[in-house]
């Protein structure tokens, strides 16, 4: 369960809730965390007194007091005058409903919508019912869009119970109650609901509400809602239960730092990191394992897999090796590896078959448990199938390569839209089906992709210095403007070459041959001139072309200084885009979190190291606090010291690693993961330290 309010407008890039929009509409129960549409959303409560519009938006009110935690929210509403409190366990959500008293004879109410849905999703059918006197609810609804786009659809089916019988209730459809009905049924842009009502004494009046929802049944739905009633749990002793495990979750990396607002800052971050994708075993759509762990909910993968899954590599390695299985199940089923998976669809292709750097990194790292055989068909079909053919879900191609890539390496912009940011990450995808392989001791067969990786310099134009657009000919297209960002609506027109951002922005990703990249560049000199600008013309808006950690393109930038021999540039800039980016404010992350995607870039930065995913080492950047604990599932920990950090002792002056000096400012997986520690000299003017031992490359060093 993951409650949320839902504020009154429609858009695509809030999810239901903004907070500078001061009227909630109500509370729904599967929101989804920092993604850029809408998806889930669904089944909404709201309190009410009295009178009551039952319209859209009808049953809004201000908020005052607003405060959130990790398993617990609490606000104000002004118009019912109710203090909303809001806690959940994994399977159950609940409400505590404190109406002020008011006068007596107030009519208390608690509004249901089943058909409420995060624009643009909507519901294709919705249904609601009670039984038991008014005192159990019961929704349903079938719903499409969001971030998948297009069909198929999915359904939800929601319970709840409240802590009394009300006074009475109705039955509504469109904005109006239904004489004596005990069910009903909504169309497409229809809607349909419940609203119990309670009688005021004239004085304060709580009521709670219990509610469960399932993917696959009502009866599991009424599962989880009678499993829990067997507790007999009050909401108090829910909420101190979940707090306590995110407390324990959390503190899976502790840090020593004097200012309370860094502290909010990093632990919110991490907190975001663990949000999703969440297990949601025995509710995975219908004809795969209802036993088996699954994280179906939500997979943004093109996101994800630069930060968030090394992330849970090194903290929660046991999870991440469910989650590659749950893609493996998804696979067995639709006959491919999903980029993106929400609502029982594929989502949309934003670049290429990016689950294909997971189980790199996963090889790469030694992670225990993945069936990475098994894993090999899948990346062998996606590097090898032609896949210009619709995904399961009926948007763009989640099937392997495109033909014309298979048959040259690279994209024509005449051909196909997102030309070259789809064969810059083909071209690295390629990369790791050559590491899985050789794994796998099938190097020789995996050879071939290894050096079609390669071929992606045939965009590289060495008289603009950047990856440009190439027509079917051989000839650039003209004109070329390297910063220029198309807006992300018109992300799949024909025109925009690369997805969600500038030649500039993509500059960099090539993260198999940097230094291939830099020697088409025209050396070190050359690379650094380039890298200065790029970081010179920042923004926080990345439409303005140049770097920007509001989206997610140009994320290793930062890191790829350490190519040249220039970590002190890498640790200035860590530094100086931490404190550009990430706030104690309700704006406090760049742009949208992406699925905690932003987050773990800053929990990477700040405690100092960053992973280059698919491949089993970590870039040194600036460590941020005096002493970092990472607790490793294994029982050991990786421990970071570096005393001497400021926020004017940025550099980096020597390293030792379990006591023995440092000459480099890169680590191995495999130097961290049995538990080591790092003791970091800082000072507050820039070194040349590690500059003599650069970070290795799959295609050799300079």
């Amino acid at each position: 369960m993951a409650l949320s309010p839902h504020t009154d407008e429609r858009a695509w890039s809030n999810m239901g809730y903004r907070f500078e929009n001061r009227y909630i509409i109500g509370f729904v129960h599967n929101q989804v965390s920092g993604i850029g549409s809408g998806e889930y959303g669904n089944f909404l409560v709201m309190p009410a007194r009295n009178t009551v519009d039952l319209s859209e938006f009808g049953y809004k009110s201000e908020r005052t007091e607003e405060y959130a935690y990790a398993g617990y929210y609490t606000t104000r509403l002004t118009a019912p005058q109710v203090k909303v409190e809001l806690t959940a366990r994994a399977r159950t959500a609940h409400h505590r409903y404190t109406f002020a008293a008011g006068k007596k004879g107030d009519t208390l109410r608690l509004i249901f919508n089943a058909a409420h849905a995060a624009y643009p999703q909507h519901a294709l059918e919705s249904k609601a019912s009670i039984e038991a006197n008014g005192q159990v609810v019961n929704l349903s609804g079938r719903f499409v869009g969001g971030f998948g786009s297009n069909p198929p659809d999915f359904i939800a089916y929601f319970t709840a119970k409240t802590s009394e019988p009300p006074l009475s209730y109705a039955i509504w459809k469109n904005g109006q109650p239904i004489a004596h009905a005990e069910s009903t049924t909504a169309g497409e842009n229809e809607a349909c609901g419940v609203v119990l009502n309670f009688l005021s004494e004239g004085h304060e009046k709580t009521i709670e509400l219990v509610a469960a929802l399932s993917y696959r049944s009502a009866q599991n739905a009424d599962a989880y809602l009678a499993e829990f009633e067997h507790l007999h749990q009050s909401f108090d002793a829910v909420r101190a239960q979940t707090q306590e495990e995110w407390n324990r979750m959390l503190s899976r990396i502790e840090i020593e730092e004097a200012s309370n607002e860094k502290k909010i800052i990093f632990y919110t971050a991490l907190y975001h990191v663990l949000l999703m994708p969440t297990d949601i075993s025995g509710e995975t759509p219908e004809g795969l394992s209802a036993n088996a762990k699954a994280f179906t909910n939500y997979f943004a993968i093109w996101d994800s897999y630069r930060t968030l899954h090394p992330l849970l590599t090194l903290l929660f390695p046991t999870v991440q090796q469910e989650m590659l299985q749950a893609l493996l199940d998804l696979a067995d089923y639709y006959g491919w590896l999903p980029d993106g998976f929400t609502g029982n669809a594929f989502t949309v292709m934003q670049g290429g078959t990016n689950a294909d750097v997971l189980f790199a990194d996963a090889a790469a790292k030694r992670l225990p448990g993945v069936e990475l055989a098994r894993a090999y068909r899948y990346l062998l079909k996606n590097a090898t199938i032609a896949g210009d053919a619709p995904a399961p879900s009926g948007l763009t191609a989640h099937k392997g390569r495109y033909t014309e890539y298979l048959q040259k390496g690279w994209l024509s912009c005449d051909k196909q839209w997102l030309s070259v940011s789809k064969s810059l990450e083909y071209a690295y995808n390629d990369y790791c089906v050559w590491v899985v392989g050789n794994y796998l001791k099938r190097g020789n067969e995996a050879h071939v992709f290894k050096a079609r990786s390669q071929r992606i310099f045939e965009l590289f134009d060495a008289q603009t210095g950047f990856f440009r657009p190439k027509k079917s000919n051989g000839k650039w297209d003209e004109p070329f403007d390297p910063a220029r960002v198309f807006p992300p609506a018109t992300a799949w027109s024909a025109e925009v070459h690369y997805y969600e951002g500038s030649a500039w922005q993509y500059l960099g990703y090539v993260p198999h041959d940097f230094y291939g990249l830099i020697k088409r560049l025209g050396g070190n000199k050359a690379f650094l001139a380039k890298w200065d600008t790029l970081f010179a013309r920042r923004d926080t808006d990345f439409t303005k072309g140049y770097f920007s950690l509001s989206n997610e393109p140009c994320m290793l930038a930062p890191f790829q200084y350490l190519y040249a021999g220039r970590g002190d540039r890498t640790q200035f800039w860590t530094r100086q885009l931490i404190a550009e980016n990430f706030k104690a404010t309700p704006d406090g992350v760049p742009g949208n979190d992406d699925s905690g995607t932003l987050s773990a870039w800053l929990v990477w930065a700040a405690i100092g190291i960053f992973p280059n995913a698919g491949q089993d080492w970590y870039f040194v950047a600036s460590p941020c606090f005096r002493k970092v604990t990472v607790h490793l599932e294994n029982g050991q920990c990786l421990i970071i010291n570096a005393p001497k950090t400021s926020d004017k002792n940025r550099y980096i002056k020597s390293l030792k690693l379990n006591g023995k000096r440092l000459n480099r400012l890169w680590l191995r997986h495999s130097e961290l993961i049995q538990g080591a520690q790092l003791d970091v000299e800082m000072t507050d003017q820039p070194t040349r330290f590690g500059s003599t031992n650069v970070p290795p490359s799959p295609f050799g060093k300079p």
